[in-house]
Order: structure tokens, then C-alpha cells, then sequence
């Protein structure tokens, strides 16, 4: 085997070695991100932000208490009120 093949050999093994952690890296950060996405004080915040942004867009105020997502699988929402531009009551549960 003469010194081209073996650096050849050598950059195939650094190469398979860092794909494997950057796909190991990638699995982690998934995991992390599935379990944060289940801590309803995460859940509040994302769901917080994303009633504010709908509100800002329809104009309509649009306010709740909590709100919780169990494994993607059951979801509650609790104190939901939404109002139009007339503040007149829309949704209230």
C-alpha cells in the first residue's frame, strides 16, 4: 500500500468517524427538543407567543390561562377568550 492509498484510507475513516458524531449530535438535540416541547411551562411560552401573533394578525384580542400538550396526543386549553375589534366576547370557555 503506497502513501496515497493509506492517506486515502486515513480521510474515509475521519470521515465515516465525524459523520457518526454529527449524526449522534443530531439525534441527541431531537431527543432534547421532544422532551423540553413536553414541560408545560415551555408549552405556555410557545403557545403564548403564538396566540400574540395571531392576535396581532386578525386584530382580535385573544387571551388564555394555561395550556398543556400531553405526547402530542391530548391537548387542554383552559381560559380561552377571544374578542373582535368591538370588544365584544367571540370565545370564552
Amino acid at each position: 500500500m503506497n502513501k496515497r492509498q493509506k492517506k486515502i484510507k486515513l480521510i474515509k475513516r475521519y470521515a465515516i468517524k465525524t459523520t457518526k458524531i454529527f449524526f449522534m449530535v443530531l439525534l441527541v438535540l431531537v431527543a432534547m427538543l421532544i422532551t423540553v416541547t413536553q414541560i408545560p411551562w415551555i408549552q405556555n411560552i410557545v403557545f403564548t407567543k403564538f396566540t400574540q401573533r395571531l392576535s396581532e394578525t386578525t386584530q382580535f384580542s385573544i387571551q388564555h390561562k394555561n395550556f398543556q400538550l400531553k405526547w402530542f396526543q391530548q391537548a387542554t386549553l383552559t381560559g380561552l377568550t377571544i374578542k373582535d375589534l368591538n370588544d365584544s366576547s367571540m370565545v370564552s370557555a
